[in-house]
């Protein structure tokens, strides 16, 4: 029989409850969650860099991730991040759901339909203890009312809360009418997998980067980080993230041909396929393969913001890759804002050597809106020369690519 019994609140409530099962470690269950499609794999925190030129300020992250399983995956893949709940929002939690199963159990989740006498298994996985369940696969920092609204009025609270709260928030408001452990956790969101490029080269074998823009969002009046950028802000060397690599990104492939020139356009994170493109060029080039020039024109708020600046210089003082590396600011004090489709224009006779001459590939990466003022500037750019349907072309040999962030 069920571990907990639970209330019924209203004849057509969907009910929940705890059950044990066998134990099955936390990446199999994990695996479970994810799919069979995809191979979780777990990693090991290696390195953390805060990106800014000025370290005072940390809105970009570049972790390192190490893995004794082997990493297939090609530059402009994805890397889908498992997040975790925190320990605080855990803490909250706990301190008024009533029913809890003892920790260290394994279990698994059932639900049971109004219109159905049956149970059947929930969406997550089985042989998960509660407090693994709590950490990697139910949502407690952003939740739809949606999901817990006739449930919450059912046991008498009819208002206080807006579109979406923090589970603790809703149970500081119902702590009174003690809320049932499995009836509300079950109503809730599954955690979901944040995407990331992968922003290092498949040649350092054993290891793979992203890189992190932190999302602020405002609540009560103060920023807030949203689930995974304070999962990511608060990692430290030596922790264990768990993960899956997504292949075969259409949108952001690099060019077979290491001979080709590439032209890297992009803003703030969407830099981040780029730091594997010009690092994968530059081990080949290190290791004796002919490689083309690459031009990176990027465009940020500051100077402070300058993502990668340092290390494109780096790169180029060694003299063992041709790259450029432009930048545009739209918030330095005392300079008129410039966009980075401006960059692009600025480098238009250069950009048309790389392009048509030289057969090189375009690249652009960032918010829709960005990549479309882009798109357009190049456009003008081959015009000029008599090319009407310049980016078409080049879309249709598969040398311009673009992807967006906002879509």
């Amino acid at each position: 029989g069920p571990i907990l019994q639970n209330k019924c609140h209203g004849a057509l409530t969907t009910l929940f409850r705890w059950r044990l099962d066998n134990r099955k470690q936390l990446k199999d269950s994990l695996q479970e969650y994810v799919g069979p499609a995809s191979r979780v794999t777990e990693f090991r925190v290696t390195s953390m860099e805060n990106l800014s030129m000025d370290p005072k300020i940390n809105r970009y992250l570049l972790i390192q991730l190490s893995s004794n399983a082997p990493l297939d995956f090609l530059p402009g893949d994805y890397l889908a991040i498992l997040p975790k709940n925190s320990n605080k929002l855990i803490s909250k939690a706990r301190q008024h759901l009533t029913n809890q199963p003892y920790d260290g159990l394994p279990l698994r989740l059932e639900v049971k339909e109004p219109t159905s006498d049956l149970w059947k298994p929930s969406e997550y996985p089985t042989g998960m203890t509660y407090q693994e369940f709590l950490e990697h696969f139910v949502d407690l920092h952003r939740i739809p009312l949606s999901k817990v609204h006739g449930y919450v009025r059912g046991m008498g609270v009819r208002n206080g809360f807006g579109p979406t709260s923090e589970l603790p928030e809703v149970l500081d408001k119902t702590k009174s009418l003690r809320i049932n452990c499995p009836m509300i956790l079950g109503r809730l969101d599954g955690m979901k997998h944040r995407l990331f490029s992968v922003a290092s080269s498949p040649m350092v074998k054993g290891q793979i980067s992203i890189l992190v823009g932190l999302t602020q969002f405002p609540q009560k009046g103060k920023p807030t980080y949203g689930l995974c950028s304070e999962y990511l802000r608060n990692l430290t060397m030596g922790d264990t993230v768990f993960g899956y690599l997504i292949s075969e990104n259409f949108q952001m492939r690099l060019d077979d041909d290491p001979t080709r020139p590439m032209v890297l356009v992009s803003t703030g994170s969407g830099i981040a396929p780029f730091r594997s493109f010009i690092q994968h060029r530059h081990l080949q080039a290190a290791s004796g393969i002919s490689t083309g020039k690459i031009l990176v024109l990027f465009g940020c708020q500051s100077k402070d913001l300058d993502l990668l600046r340092r290390e494109t210089e780096e790169i180029s003082r060694r003299k063992e890759l041709d790259i450029s590396h432009d930048t545009c600011f739209s918030r330095e004090p005392n300079e008129r804002r410039r966009y980075v489709q401006e960059l692009v224009e600025g480098h238009g006779s250069n950009i048309y050597k790389m392009l048509v001459e030289e057969k090189g590939s375009f690249y652009v990466c960032g918010r829709k809106t960005m990549a479309i003022s882009v798109r357009e500037a190049l456009q003008r750019i081959l015009s000029v020369h008599g090319i009407e349907d310049g980016v078409g072309s080049l879309r249709s040999q598969k040398r311009y690519y673009e992807e967006f962030f906002d879509e």
